[in-house]
């Protein structure tokens, strides 16, 4: 499959995008792990890992690739919505 210079620009942006962010949420990781939190990966961290998975791939499927950047998008839009903030000792009455 032959890819257009265009595409081969928007893979080499989106291969370091991707290199950047999935270091910035292993270091994320490492630093919650140091302070004894669990270290689970988060929703988005697994979507960046595997878009770059996709992405480092000498042929990646950039309709993959748009798909992955569809849901990190949903999934910004849903954590940015406000969340509802209960009273102290609505569910227990500690």
């Amino acid at each position: 499959m032959k890819i257009s210079k265009e595409e081969e620009k928007t893979i080499s942006g989106l291969r370091k995008f991707f290199a950047v962010s999935v270091a910035v949420f292993e270091m994320q990781n490492s630093i919650s792990k140091a302070f004894g939190y669990s270290g689970a990966k988060s929703y988005m961290h697994i979507l960046h890992l595997k878009a770059k998975e996709e992405i480092d791939k000498e042929v990646p499927n950039l309709k993959k690739m748009d798909t992955f950047l569809a849901m990190m998008e949903d999934a910004s839009k849903e954590f940015s919505k406000p969340r509802p903030k209960f009273e102290k000792g609505i569910i227990r009455d500690d």
